[in-house]
């Protein structure tokens, strides 16, 4: 029973961290994630991939790649730089957001495109080798 609950946590850590970082309305843990990437650290945790979805400011945009920076060994690194729709920015994103979004890109193996992600990923292009999904 022991290892199927070391086995359960695992699984649920990893949904976790993926949940945390990509729903805009957890912003207080967002102010922790330097601190729990560190620990991760600390226990030798290695990631199959890191996957982001939207993220809500240049903070989380800074912090997730931060994350991918200290894990980015041999995994994937898939970037959806949902910011947009129609070939408008949501509201509350600005150029500075866009910029970020755009190293953020170019730091993944993979960019998940979308009218206007498309264009984040050619921009991104400039700033990495991030390889387009589909579009």
């Amino acid at each position: 029973m022991k290892n199927f609950a070391q086995k359960t946590d695992q699984f649920w850590e990893k949904f976790c961290t993926i949940y945390l970082l990509t729903n805009p309305r957890k912003n207080a843990i967002i102010k922790e994630m330097n601190k729990i990437s560190e620990h991760w650290q600390s226990l030798n945790r290695k990631f199959e991939a890191i996957y982001t979805g939207f993220l809500g400011s240049n903070e989380q945009v800074e912090v997730v790649a931060n994350i991918v920076k200290k894990f980015k060994n041999n995994n994937e690194v898939i970037v959806d730089p949902a910011m947009a729709d129609n070939g408008k920015l949501y509201p509350g994103f600005d150029g500075a957001f866009v910029e970020a979004m755009k190293g953020l890109c170019g730091k993944a193996d993979y960019v998940v495109t979308g009218q206007f992600s498309k264009k984040a990923y050619d921009e991104a292009q400039k700033y990495g080798d991030a390889k387009c999904i589909a579009s």
